[in-house]
C-alpha cells in the first residue's frame, strides 16, 4: 500500500470556538466537505471540497 503525499499546512478562517466538526458530501459530488459549529459566533462554516485538497486526493 502507498503512502498518501499530504500538501502543504493550509489555514482556514472559521468563527470562532469551534465546537463540533463533521466531514460530509454536501453536492453529492464525492467530494468531501468539512463542517464546523462555531459556538462563540453562533454560526456554522462549509469548507466546501476541502478534505480533498488538504489531503491531496
Amino acid at each position: 500500500m502507498g503512502m498518501v503525499p499530504l500538501k502543504p499546512t493550509a489555514f482556514y478562517t472559521i468563527g470562532s470556538r469551534a465546537y463540533a466538526v463533521a466531514v460530509i458530501d454536501f453536492n453529492m459530488y464525492a467530494k468531501p466537505s468539512i463542517v464546523t459549529v462555531n459556538v462563540g459566533a453562533g454560526t456554522v462554516s462549509v469548507l466546501l471540497e476541502a478534505v480533498m485538497e488538504l489531503f491531496n486526493l
